[in-house]
């Protein structure tokens, strides 16, 4: 026979995870609202070139769950990942743009009635190998169609956790050909209303 003790135990055990719960609804609307904003604000950035790499991000997102954006430090992977972001917005996924590597966000956050992608743009040291490594398990639980996942990762932190990662889950985006040099060059001559010498 359940006991009073234990029915406001029970009770006080489903309060407490109702409100955790419903604090992280809160924070992943305030998330996806301030996701919104970024996509916006990288929208209105005349000089920003879709680069091959990028392009390949997206059609590689077409049809995997997981991508991961390599690059060095300051090479534009945040900038290039919010462009991707863009493409999936207007594909109608919701996108949530996370700085932490909590594992715990994940579990509570994913609604799979819903489409989704959880970007997770976080400075990993190799020190935090244990973490990442739990992350990525918890990522690769929910990964489906409908719910995708982009890491932007520098190449210097890059670990043995992704050695098995197949080679259409990952995009170099510092990898740049002439065309996207040439491409950079004028859009950013553009906003500063510099005109091109032709050469005679």
């Amino acid at each position: 026979m359940i006991t009073k003790l234990e029915s406001a135990y029970t009770f006080l055990i489903m309060r407490y995870m109702f409100i955790i719960v419903e604090d992280f609804k809160e924070k992943k609307k305030i998330l996806e609202e301030n996701t919104e904003k970024r996509i916006k604000k990288h929208d209105l950035d005349e000089t920003f070139y879709v680069t091959t790499a990028v392009k390949e991000g997206t059609r590689l997102l077409d049809s995997n769950n997981i991508l991961v954006l390599l690059g060095t430090e300051k090479c534009g992977k945040t900038e290039a990942c919010l462009s991707l972001c863009k493409r999936c917005k207007e594909k109608d996924f919701a996108i949530i743009y996370l700085t932490s590597s909590n594992k715990e966000e994940v579990k509570y956050f994913i609604d799979k009635d819903k489409k989704e992608i959880y970007v997770f743009d976080i400075n990993m040291k190799p020190t935090e190998d244990d973490a990442l490594k739990e992350l990525i398990d918890e990522v690769k639980l929910h990964a489906s169609e409908n719910i995708r996942f982009i890491f932007t990762v520098k190449t210097s932190a890059v670990t043995k956790l992704f050695d098995n990662l197949p080679a259409d889950q990952q995009v170099k985006i510092d990898s740049l050909n002439e065309e996207d040099k040439k491409g950079i060059l004028m859009n950013h001559m553009k906003h500063n209303n510099i005109d091109v010498c032709k050469v005679t």
